[in-house]
């Protein structure tokens, strides 16, 4: 009976020990300029009740210009406070012809705050405005897709002093809030999701509900429990034998 008992325990925290996360896309042809389409995507990740991560992509695969560069991401969450805890990207420089020399991996100098002190309306820049001020040195720290090479892009890209250092795809942002987060299911509390590209501020793309998918994945805590379930259920059937 004990045996069925700690089994019970294992297999319900493993069940419940998961992770929530909601993915968008953004992709113009015509918004980052005449023959520059841009192309992007976050993927919000509900980390607990009160913290989140958040990852952003360049998921274009040829640029040319720094207008194809993403560069802010406004999104709306019910909640009296978010405060960002930290931020992680790995720093690239693109020199005049084309070659990325590929630098540290640290925090970036994005910034974060109420998006034109609108309730639950946010706003993460490098390129900023409606009151949200960033800590990079001038224009630098868009984000840009990891290609091999940059020889065809122009002087916006190569050897740009200004623009440089870039950030590679993947730059990763995390969140503490006040509100009450779904921590399983497919209840998302991330909307009016925009992803804005260049080095002028408010050069947004929606993205469109419709770009919303859910994928649930074990942590590692799910993980190792599983297991122990496993090895409960391995010593259940012993014991009945």
């Amino acid at each position: 009976m004990r045996s069925a008992y700690v089994l019970g325990v294992f297999l319900f925290a493993t069940v419940g020990a998961q992770a929530s996360s909601f993915s968008f896309n953004a992709s113009s042809s015509t918004a980052c300029g005449v023959g520059s389409p841009c192309n992007g995507s976050v993927l919000f990740t509900v980390i607990d009740a009160h913290d989140f991560s958040v990852t952003l992509d360049n998921t274009l695969s040829a640029i040319k210009n720094a207008g194809q560069l993403v560069t802010d991401l406004e999104f709306s969450l019910t909640a009296s406070s978010v405060v960002e805890s930290g931020s992680s990207g790995t720093f690239i420089d693109i020199n005049g012809t084309g070659v990325p020399t590929v630098g540290s991996t640290g925090a970036t100098g994005w910034g974060f705050g109420s998006n034109n002190g609108a309730a639950n309306e946010w706003l993460l820049c490098v390129i900023c405005g409606h009151g949200v001020t960033d800590t990079s040195p001038g224009p630098s720290q868009g984000i840009i897709d990891n290609q091999a090479s940059y020889a065809s892009a122009n002087s916006s890209i190569d050897g740009n002093g200004p623009h440089n250092p870039f950030l590679e795809t993947g730059v990763k942002f995390t969140f503490s809030t006040s509100a009450t987060l779904p921590t399983t299911g497919d209840a998302n509390p991330f909307h009016n999701v925009f992803i804005s590209f260049g080095t002028a501020f408010g050069n947004e793309v929606a993205t469109g509900d419709d770009d919303v998918i859910t994928d649930e994945t074990p942590e590692p805590v799910g993980l190792m429990l599983a297991g122990g379930g496993l090895i409960g259920l391995s010593l259940l059937k012993r014991r009945r034998r």
